[in-house]
């Protein structure tokens, strides 16, 4: 299988995101696996349903491509990635949460939804995306939490179901740190070991 790999960050400014970008950039070379990074662009008011609707058509385009899909979702981003994985079960081969906000929806303040629209609902979206995925698409999911998050809290970073890696690290975004670019060894060895899904 030729692996690729789709990023998706979590809140932030435009020097957070270059921050997650670069390290993306380097792993076909130090991981051999294709990445891109897919901006969810939280602050947007134009819907996230239209923003998850551009995502299946490029998770469809790398696959038509010959590649074999799967998503990484950063604290936020985990909530879409999870929900992409729900609405691509077909074409997504594993996913790995890190550091993710897993919810519920009112573990998240008022004011964050209000700057960045689009988590909002896809906290909203995630429980019934997640209830919809059999044990076999839970046991796809590599779920990478800090040791303390202080910001989310290790309850709302843990998927039960999922296949867990505790990360040997203290705080939110350290563990995002972390996991670009150390965790990603194990989230490269992660989705290669998983067998191809069997086509019915």
């Amino acid at each position: 299988m030729k692996h690729y790999l789709i990023y998706l960050p979590g809140l932030g400014d435009k020097l957070t995101l270059r921050f997650q970008k670069l390290p993306i950039l380097l792993w076909p070379y130090l991981h051999g696996i294709r990445a891109e990074m897919f901006d969810m662009a939280w602050v947007d008011d134009g819907g996230f349903e239209k923003r998850m609707t551009e995502l299946d058509r490029r998770i469809e385009s790398i696959t038509h491509a010959g590649y074999t899909v799967s998503l990484i979702g950063a604290s936020a981003g985990a909530s879409a990635a999870l929900v992409g994985y729900e609405r691509n079960k077909s074409r997504i081969h594993a996913v790995v949460t890190l550091c993710g906000a897993l919810g519920p929806s009112n573990s998240i303040g008022q004011t964050v939804y209000k700057v960045n629209p689009r988590f909002e609902e896809a906290m909203l979206r995630l429980p019934a995306a997640v209830q919809s995925l059999a044990p076999d698409d839970l046991r796809r999911i590599l779920n990478a939490y800090a040791k303390q998050d202080s910001v989310l809290g290790e309850e709302h970073t843990v998927l039960a179901g999922a296949q867990y890696l505790r990360l040997p690290i203290k705080g939110h975004m350290l563990g995002v740190a972390y996991g670009l670019l150390i965790g990603v060894r194990t989230f490269v060895a992660f989705v290669r070991k998983l067998p191809e899904k069997s086509v019915v």
